[in-house]
């Protein structure tokens, strides 16, 4: 177990492989390279602006929930996603 634990956190600290970006919602791909091979995984985020409560200055957050109006850029941006990891595991198996 220690070794899986060592490896979720070097995983924490490399940062995606890529990343694409519609509007306000992104997907990141993740890269993790094991013994059994190179594995990825896809993660999106929409950013919003919201201002500070104790310093009143607006900040850039993100979040991990859409709402109707990011479908669009959420389909988008998780095609982009499929079709940049089709094409990287489709050339390591050649």
């Amino acid at each position: 177990m220690k070794g899986n634990m060592a490896d979720k956190a070097e995983s924490k600290n490399k940062p995606p492989v890529k990343k694409f970006r519609v509007g306000n919602v992104s997907a990141n791909i993740w890269e993790r390279e094991t013994e059994a091979g190179t594995f990825y995984n896809v993660s999106f985020e929409r950013s919003y602006k919201a201002t500070d409560e104790q310093t009143g200055k607006e900040e850039i957050r993100s979040s991990n929930s859409f709402g109707i109006e990011d479908f669009g850029s959420l389909e988008l941006v998780a095609g982009m996603a499929k079709k940049h990891l089709i094409a990287a595991v489709t050339s390591q198996q050649q």
